[in-house]
C-alpha cells in the first residue's frame, strides 16, 4: 500500500441523529430521543435517527420488506453520489464496487424472523423475510439499485467495520479493480441489542433529554450512549476529479488494523500498547509530516477513555483532538461517520496535553471548534473485542 496511486474521497452522505446529511454533517448538538418503540427500563434514551420519508431521495424506493439498513445505505449513498458530482452511470458497471460494514448487520428483521420461529415454529417462518436478514443484504439491494456490477465486499469487524471497509474499498482502486467505490457502514439499535447493553451495564446514567451528549476524556462517565446510523463515502483515483474538475473532500493516505488478544469478547481491553503501535507504525511508514488531528473513537466507557487517552499521550503529536461518537451516540460500523465529522468541522476541540495528567485525571478544555488549519488527520479505532484501526487523511 504505500506506492498507490492517489486516491480521493470526492462525496459523502449520511443518515443518522444529526440528520439525513448531503456533505457536511450538522455541526450541532441534537437532543436525544427518548425510546418509545419498547418499554426500556432504566436507560430510556438514545441517539437514535428520526423518521423520514426514503423515497425523496431514492426515488421509487419501495422499503415495506427492507432493513433500516438497508434503506440507510441505500439513501447514505445516493447522497454521497449525488454529494461527488458524478454520473456514475457513464461508469462501467463491472468498474463500479461497493464495499459495506456493519458490526450486527440487519438486526431489526432478524430479530423478527427468529421471533416468528420462535412463537409460530420453522414452517410457519416467512421465506420472503429471511434473506433481508443476511448481512450483505444492504450492499446487495445498493448494487442492484444502482447497477452496480463489480465488487460487492460485506465486512463484520464489530467497531472497525467502516475501517475495515474503508481499507478495503481503497485497495480496489489501487490495484485497478475498481474505478468507482462506494464506502457504507453503519448498524442500527434494536430493542435486544438494548436490553443487552443494559444487562452488561455499558449504558450512561447521566443521559437525558437536555443533555444531548456526554463529555470525551471524563472519568465521570460510566458509560455511553447508543446510537445508530449509517455513512457513505465514495472513493476513486484523484486522476477522475480532474478530468471533471472536481475538488476533493479528503485524501487516503494509507492505514492498517490490528487486534489486541488480551482485550474480551465485550471489552476494549486495559492496554494501550497495541493500538499505539498501530498507529506509530502507519504514521512512520506512510508521512513524513505532522499529524494535525486525533479523531478518536472514545464513546464515555471509562476503559476505552482510558485506553485511546494513552495512546495519544504516547504518540507525542501536537494534534487537536475530537471524539464525535460524543454527538451522535455508540454504534457498530460508526467509522466513517466519525472521519465525516471531523470533515465537517463538528465537535469539541480538546488540547492533547490536557487529556492526561500525571495524576491519571482525564480532562477537557472545550476550544470550540477544530482548527481550520487541519492537514492531516489520523483516524483511530478501538472495538470490543480487541480490533484496532489507524488511517491517515490529508484533508482539502
Amino acid at each position: 500500500m504505500t506506492d498507490r496511486i492517489p486516491i480521493v474521497i470526492s462525496g459523502i452522505g449520511s443518515v443518522c441523529s444529526l440528520g439525513i446529511c448531503e456533505g457536511r454533517v450538522l455541526n450541532t448538538v441534537q437532543p436525544l430521543s427518548e425510546i418509545d418503540n419498547w418499554p426500556a427500563q432504566k436507560h430510556k434514551f438514545a441517539s437514535l435517527v428520526k423518521k423520514f420519508n426514503p423515497s425523496t431521495i431514492v426515488k421509487g424506493l419501495k422499503t415495506r420488506r427492507l432493513d433500516n439498513l438497508s434503506v440507510w445505505t441505500l439513501v447514505a449513498s445516493a447522497l454521497a453520489l449525488k454529494n461527488a458530482g458524478i454520473d456514475h452511470t457513464a461508469v462501467q458497471s463491472v468498474r463500479k464496487a461497493i464495499v459495506f460494514g456493519a458490526g450486527f448487520g440487519c438486526l431489526i428483521l432478524s430479530e423478527n424472523f427468529l421471533q416468528g420461529i420462535s412463537e409460530h415454529g420453522l414452517a410457519q417462518s416467512d421465506p420472503i423475510v429471511f434473506p433481508e436478514t443476511l448481512d450483505n443484504f444492504p450492499a446487495a439491494h445498493f448494487a442492484q439499485q444502482f447497477n452496480f456490477q463489480g465488487a460487492n465486499i460485506t465486512f463484520n469487524a464489530k467497531g472497525i467495520s467502516g475501517e475495515a471497509a474503508l481499507l478495503f474499498g481503497a485497495d480496489l482502486i489501487a490495484c485497478a479493480e475498481a474505478d468507482l467505490v462506494i464506502v457504507a457502514a453503519g448498524d442500527t439499535l434494536t430493542r435486544s441489542l438494548f436490553d443487552w447493553y443494559e444487562k452488561m451495564n455499558v449504558l450512561s446514567s447521566q443521559a437525558n433529554a437536555s443533555s444531548g451528549r456526554i463529555t470525551p476524556f471524563c472519568f465521570d462517565n460510566d458509560g455511553f450512549i447508543p446510537g445508530e446510523g449509517v455513512c457513505a463515502c465514495v472513493l476513486e483515483p484523484a486522476k477522475n476529479l480532474n478530468d471533471r474538475n472536481k475538488n476533493a473532500i479528503a485524501t487516503f493516505i494509507g492505514g492498517n488494523i490490528s487486534f489486541d488478544p488480551t482485550a474480551g469478547s465485550i471489552n476494549w481491553g486495559k492496554k494501550s500498547r497495541v493500538l499505539t503501535e498501530l498507529a506509530s507504525t502507519v504514521i512512520s511508514q506512510y508521512i513524513n509530516e505532522p499529524i494535525s488531528l486525533i479523531i478518536s473513537s472514545v464513546n464515555g466507557s471509562k476503559e476505552l477513555n482510558l485506553l485511546e487517552a494513552q495512546t495519544i499521550i504516547d504518540l507525542a503529536v501536537d494534534a487537536d483532538v475530537i471524539a464525535p461518537k460524543c454527538l451522535f451516540g455508540e454504534f457498530e460500523g460508526s467509522g466513517l461517520l466519525r472521519l465525516v465529522s471531523a470533515l465537517s468541522g463538528s465537535g469539541d476541540r480538546i488540547e492533547n496535553n490536557t487529556i492526561l495528567d500525571k495524576a491519571q485525571n482525564i480532562h477537557l478544555r472545550h476550544m470550540g471548534n477544530i482548527r481550520e488549519s487541519v492537514k492531516t488527520a489520523l483516524l483511530l479505532g478501538t472495538s470490543t473485542g480487541g480490533g484496532k484501526a489507524a488511517l491517515l487523511f490529508k484533508f482539502t
